[in-house]
């Protein structure tokens, strides 16, 4: 087995016991269950990289939110790169849920419909983060949308799971 297959099937599978669900049969490539992981609440998709950027696209984020709207869940976006993992939520409930003022917020801004998220954005923006004492939510707007990027860590503790 590849090396990216058998570290995505990892991911899954930790991904699965840290949320109390379980990976969902062929990854969601079946033809009714999809996105990776699920649990009563949640339906995440997961995506590895042994790179130190991910690519992350308006299509690819949609695609998991209405495959976990049509299973009655809310989505998350797991990306794993460099060792760290990420959560990309939908930034308008998020933020609203838990409450604008807990975060530190960083915004872009793109055009296009996609963005490449790089591991040493991610981490600067985290370092001025926790230096404010607060959480790192990056807002990316893309396609008249919101989506939050925060640490893997911080969305485990946000949805009590973990």
């Amino acid at each position: 087995m590849r090396r990216t297959k058998k570290d995505s099937l990892r991911q899954e599978r930790r991904v699965a016991v840290d949320i109390g669900g379980r990976p969902t049969a062929a990854s969601g490539a079946g033809p009714f269950v999809k996105n990776d992981v699920r649990n009563r609440t949640w339906s995440i998709e997961c995506k590895t990289t042994g790179a130190d950027r991910f690519t992350l696209t308006h299509k690819a984020l949609t695609a998991a939110e209405i495959n976990a709207l049509l299973d009655n869940r809310e989505m998350a976006f797991v990306i794993e790169m460099c060792g760290r993992q990420w959560a990309v939520v939908a930034a308008e409930k998020w933020l609203d849920d838990t409450g604008e003022t807990a975060w530190h917020v960083e915004r872009t801004t793109t055009s296009a419909k996609q963005v490449a998220l790089t591991h040493h954005s991610l981490t600067a923006s985290e370092s001025r983060a926790l230096l404010a004492h607060r959480e790192l939510a990056f807002v990316i707007e893309m396609a008249g949308r919101e989506w939050a990027v925060i640490a893997y860590d911080t969305f485990l503790d946000q949805i009590g799971e973990g």
